[in-house]
């Protein structure tokens, strides 16, 4: 344990451990980073086709409106999808199917954020009536933890593989390394020395 070559296989193992969890804590970052952008790019798609069916239409059929977005909130259950209207007041006036039942939805303003695993948004309406003065979409987080919890046990799996290849690996080529400097030693070691007896004779010759 205490040979150079040990210690070199240790460095190494040591490395490539550091390594393999900063790669790990920058993938599960970088790939929770897009799978939310791309959640928040869809929820403003479906926040602006509710505005423009607002904006189009000079009143509103509530019961065929609802039943639209009961239909499209149950065809995405998978997600969690659901919406809500709310009036000058601020106060919820419909919700769709699915829709949690948690205060924390009506603590959005304006930008999309995270309430109790759901990703929200929500504006107000321009062409809205009393019933709907604003609106609010949102989606599950759940299909992202789950995308988050299967890359994070593939990513493990590849560094335990490198973790186990790694010191043998390591201590191959840490053996084909010192092995010229162990016979350049013994070399070294097999040269006559001069001590100083020999110099002062050398001197008096």
């Amino acid at each position: 344990m205490r040979t150079l070559r040990f210690r070199l296989m240790l460095w190494n193992a040591l490395a490539v451990i550091l390594t393999g969890v900063g790669i790990l804590l920058c993938v599960r970052e970088g790939v929770r980073f897009s799978l939310l952008r791309e959640l928040d790019q869809v929820l403003t798609e479906d926040l602006e086709e509710i505005l423009l069916g607002f904006q189009e239409e000079k009143s509103v059929n509530w019961t065929v409106l609802r039943e639209e977005l009961d239909r499209k909130a149950r065809g995405h259950q998978f997600h969690g999808w659901f919406v809500r209207f709310y009036n000058e007041a601020g106060e919820s006036t419909w919700s769709s199917a699915s829709t949690p039942d948690i205060p924390e939805i009506d603590t959005v303003r304006g930008e999309v954020a995270s309430r109790k695993g759901y990703r929200i948004l929500r504006k107000k309406l321009p062409g809205g009536d009393s019933l709907a003065s604003g609106v609010a979409v949102g989606s599950s987080q759940d299909s992202i933890n789950l995308y988050m919890t299967r890359i994070a046990a593939l990513v493990i799996a590849v560094l335990l593989g490198v973790l186990l290849a790694a010191p043998l690996g390591r201590y191959l080529l840490a053996g084909r390394a010192n092995h010229p400097l162990a016979r350049m030693l013994a070399r070294t070691a097999k040269l006559p020395h001069s001590g100083p007896n020999d110099q002062l004779a050398g001197h008096g010759a």
